[in-house]
Order: C-alpha cells, then sequence, then structure tokens
C-alpha cells in the first residue's frame, strides 16, 4: 500500500509539471510570437520572423513558410499559424512518447509523455563561468526561438521511428519493400524541403551505417545501395532552395571550412584553450548521454539505434565546428542546426536505452553502476530544468542568449 501511495505522488508532480509545462508553452507561443497581441516586451525571436516572412511572401524556400503562409490566407490571423505551431510541438513529443513505448517496459502513454517532454526541452547546461550565454555556440535541442528547428524535430522522430524500423528488419534479414524506400525518400524529401540540415547529418549517418551493416553481411548490398538512393530526389529540392536563397549568384555567399569559429564568436567568450573550451561545450551540451555512456557503450558494438544516434551526433557537431556560411549570414550559425536535431534524437535514444536496462540494475547491480544510473536520470533532469528557464527567458526577452 505505501509503494502505491508513493508512486501515486510521484505520478501526481509529473502530471502537475506537465500541465504547467502546457500552460507555458501554449501562452508565450501564442501571446508574445504574434502582432495582433499588444506585448510591451517583444522579443527577438526568429518565430516571430518566420510568422511575418510567411505572410509577406519573403524566403519561401521552406515548405513551413509555405504552410504558413496558406495558413495565414485561409483564418487571415497569425493567431492560427502560432497554433499550428503547437500542433507541431503536440506531435513531435507525442511521437517521442509513442517510440518509448513501444521501445521500453513503460506501457503507461502518459508516464512516456512526461519523459518524452525532459528530452524535447532539454538545452545545454548553463555555466557562466565557461561561457556568457545560455545557448549560443552550444549543442542542445531545446532551442525555441526558431520554428524551423521546431518542424525539424518532429522529422528527426518520424526518422528514428523509419530507420529503427527499417534497421530492425536488415538486422533480421528481412527484405525491405518498395513501400519502405518510398515512404524513407517521401520522409527525407519532406525533412530537406523544411530545411536541409537534417538531411546532412542523417544521410552520412546511413552511410556509415549501410558500410557496417555490409561487413556483417554482404547479402545486403543491393538493400543498402537502394536505401542511400533515397537521397538523389533529394537533389531537386537542394538546387531550388539554393536558387531561392542566392538568387543573384553572389559569389561572397556560400560554405566555407573554418574549423571551431562558432565556438570561438559565440562560447569561448573568457578565452580558454580552443581544447579546453570544446571540453565545455561537450560537457554542458552532453551531459546526460555522456553520464549513461558507461551503462550502454556495449551496445555501441550492435547495429542499434543507439549506434545510429551516436553517429549521427558525431557527425553533426563536426559539421556545427568546421563549417560556416558565408557572407551576411556568417554569424547566424545555421549549421549548428543539424548538431541540435540530432541531440533531440541522442537524448530520446539514450533514454530509451537507459529505460531498458533500469530494473535489471536496480535489481542486481552493484553501487557504482547505481550510482551512474541515478546520476544519468539526474542529469537528464538538470538539462531539462535549463531547457524549460531557456524557453522561458528566450520568449520574454529581447535578447537570444
Amino acid at each position: 500500500m505505501n509503494n502505491i501511495n508513493y508512486k501515486k505522488y510521484i505520478y501526481f508532480f509529473l502530471y502537475t509539471i506537465f500541465i504547467i509545462y502546457c500552460i507555458e508553452v501554449i501562452s508565450q507561443v501564442i501571446i508574445y510570437q504574434i502582432d495582433e497581441f499588444k506585448i510591451v516586451v517583444i522579443p527577438v525571436t526568429d518565430l516571430r520572423a518566420h510568422i511575418q516572412m510567411a505572410i509577406s511572401g519573403h524566403e519561401r524556400y521552406s515548405l513551413l513558410y509555405i504552410i504558413f503562409g496558406y495558413i495565414y490566407k485561409i483564418f487571415n490571423n497569425q493567431v492560427s499559424i502560432a497554433v499550428f505551431i503547437i500542433i507541431i510541438i503536440a506531435a513531435t513529443i507525442y511521437l517521442a512518447a509513442y517510440y518509448l513505448s513501444i521501445k521500453t517496459q513503460i506501457k503507461s502513454i502518459y508516464i512516456c509523455i512526461i519523459f518524452a517532454i525532459l528530452v524535447y526541452i532539454e538545452t545545454a547546461i548553463y555555466i557562466p563561468a565557461l561561457n556568457e550565454n545560455r545557448h549560443l555556440g552550444l549543442f542542445a535541442s531545446g532551442v525555441w526561438h526558431n520554428s524551423s528547428l521546431i518542424a525539424m524535430k518532429l522529422m528527426a522522430v518520424i526518422f528514428l521511428i523509419q530507420i529503427s524500423y527499417l534497421l530492425n528488419k536488415l538486422n533480421n534479414n528481412v527484405s525491405l519493400t518498395l513501400s519502405d524506400y518510398l515512404l524513407f525518400t517521401l520522409t527525407a524529401f519532406i525533412s530537406t524541403w523544411v530545411k536541409p540540415n537534417l538531411t546532412f547529418v542523417i544521410y552520412p549517418a546511413l552511410g556509415i551505417m549501410a558500410l557496417i551493416l555490409f561487413l556483417k553481411n554482404r547479402k545486403l548490398l543491393k538493400q543498402l545501395v537502394l536505401l542511400l538512393c533515397t537521397s538523389i530526389p533529394l537533389v531537386i529540392i537542394l538546387i531550388v532552395q539554393a536558387k531561392i536563397m542566392y538568387p543573384t549568384g553572389n559569389t561572397n555567399e556560400s560554405i566555407a571550412f573554418e574549423p571551431f569559429y562558432i565556438i570561438n564568436i559565440y562560447y569561448n567568450a573568457h578565452h580558454l584553450p580552443m581544447f579546453a573550451a570544446f571540453l565545455g561545450v561537450m560537457f554542458q551540451s552532453f551531459l546526460f548521454p555522456l553520464a549513461a555512456l558507461p551503462l550502454l557503450y556495449k551496445h555501441l558494438k550492435e547495429t542499434s539505434m543507439y549506434l545510429f544516434v551516436w553517429i549521427s551526433s558525431i557527425i553533426a557537431v563536426t559539421e556545427a565546428i568546421v563549417l560556416v556560411e558565408t557572407g551576411w549570414r556568417k554569424h547566424h550559425g545555421n549549421w549548428t542546426w543539424g548538431a541540435l536535431a540530432a541531440t533531440f534524437l541522442l537524448f530520446l535514444v539514450t533514454l530509451e536505452y537507459l529505460i531498458r536496462i533500469t530494473p535489471e540494475i536496480w535489481k542486481n547491480g552493484n553501487f557504482v553502476k547505481k550510482f551512474i544510473l541515478i546520476f544519468a536520470y539526474i542529469a537528464l533532469l538538470v538539462h531539462a530544468v535549463y531547457g524549460f528557464i531557456y524557453m522561458h527567458l528566450i520568449l520574454n526577452s529581447v535578447i537570444y542568449s
């Protein structure tokens, strides 16, 4: 009886947090992002700018802005766009919860939703002694000032569910069907049209996974080649987007290789040695997955989703650190968006595997393993707390940091 009451108190606490979070998101996204409400403090956010661009018809390179524009034409108010953004957020959280419910022993969708929210809102741990900004130059997914990233996170979790399904079939020598290839192509096409950064992460990671799978089973070659060929139609979208974004052919606007540029301008405010600054970025951004790694490292030997998300994150962070756009967008850090979306998947899959091993460690594990387990869950909670604070600040202030 005491154990049951104890669980009820925990559930009550979690549900209370969930309700508070929902109220915060709905009120902040709707009220603070649109001109139809007369707000004294106007947040300088990309969310607000994207809504304005969609209404005015500028920069229609993204499918998201096109949808925003049609929503505005139909309902003739900006509130409808903000509601659509909230629907995207809700759908992402629900799909993440659904993924946890089918992959772990937790069958309550409500508990899975709470865990999904913690992963969704997480952001980098803020340590003022290391840097002056809560987000800029760091790699954590809880960014609330950009509608493109909000949509990318939805596409990321859809990718996750599909790739998990495909890997399961390939690992069990089950042939992929035409519908598998077409559905994955459609997901990749839509994701690229929303913002291509996630595609630039998923396909290189998929290529490495394909090589690993091929080395394990040479009979998979044809299926793996066909799976990678789903990237071919994406070239059309990339060409169109490039012509829209750079219509004048300005040679000053391109992609450049400048390692650690983003960390230098946004993160390394105290001018630490670059290696120390890099370690600081990794610690603040990835404390939870790094804390759980000692318990989960054996799964890196498998052709599993855990291996895939780590490969994706390494590729994404590498792209963010070494690549920049030149020209007027150089300081925007647009190559970091792929890392932010990949981090979301890394946190989600790390949580999945951690939940799966928790009963065994809690029952049979030694003191060290139990300590690491508790510390990992605390690290996730700390990331989420900072994410909630950042969400509130970014939607109520005039600065990004």
